[in-house]
């Protein structure tokens, strides 16, 4: 599975099914989105988060991971 996000006037999350290297299904299945003015919303208390910051991690299954993330084929664009 090879997952997308987009950003530009909104962000948008989505996937497309990969079988041995070759994509399945052609193209993207987008399952959600959220408006960029969503995102940057300034709260009515405390600091305004006025970006987006998007990562990979790894995580356990309810509790901690010890094993660090190593994502060979991750490609940012």
């Amino acid at each position: 599975m090879k997952l997308f996000i987009e950003c530009g006037d909104k962000y948008r999350l989505g996937f497309i099914e990969v079988l041995d290297e070759t994509i399945q299904g052609g193209s993207v299945q987008w399952i959600g989105e959220v408006e960029n003015q969503t995102m940057t919303a300034d709260p009515s208390i405390g600091a305004p988060f006025t970006g987006m910051l998007l990562g990979l991690y790894a995580f356990g299954e309810l509790e901690g991971c010890l094993t660090p993330a190593d994502f060979h084929y991750a490609e940012f664009r």
